[in-house]
């Protein structure tokens, strides 16, 4: 049978969504995942959201440590928020992509593209490091094509030693 029981307890006015993989790293597991707050733009919806980081020893008790990736600057490409992170580990390097959005998406409803980010480190733990100052992805300019409004939700596929990025776009 399946038996429900809470990662990280619920607070009230804070929405965590959006878990990366977990993974196992010098004896203790990783996740990341999108988190808002109450007095964002948007609290529940998670479009402003930034990203955190938790660690369990055993899979089934989490302790939230730290927010990992914050949004970036007022005008930057992830200045409105960071949200579904996921992770790749490689060449003793941590790897986390995200889906970015340059301002609220309350302001912003259908009119902002979001594109793909990703930040290194040299450890679960941070501190994550912007690979630049522009999105690794963005979306196509031809406003019929599938991800002409979004690109988000990037999975990462090793298979072969080729990497492999797969991504969900939406059409404007």
């Amino acid at each position: 049978g399946f038996t429900y029981s809470p990662a990280i307890p619920c607070e009230e006015g804070i929405t965590r969504r959006d878990p990366s993989p977990v993974v196992f790293v010098d004896g203790l597991y990783h996740v990341w995942y999108s988190r808002n707050v109450e007095g964002n733009p948007s609290p529940h919806d998670g479009f402003t959201a930034s990203i955190w980081h938790a660690c369990s020893t055993d899979g089934f008790a989490w302790k939230e440590n730290a927010e990992a990736l914050p949004r970036g600057a007022h005008d930057a490409f992830d200045g409105g928020g960071v949200y579904t992170p996921t992770i790749l580990m490689a060449d003793e390097k941590f790897y986390l992509y995200y889906t970015a959005m340059p301002k609220a998406w309350a302001d912003a409803r259908q009119t902002t593209k979001g594109s793909i980010g990703v930040a290194t480190s040299s450890s679960p733990f941070g501190p994550w490091e912007r690979c630049n100052a522009d999105p690794i992805l963005t979306c196509s300019d031809d406003p019929l094509a599938f991800d002409s409004l979004r690109v988000d939700d990037t999975c990462i596929v090793v298979r072969d030693g080729t990497y492999w990025m797969y991504f969900k776009g939406r059409q404007w």
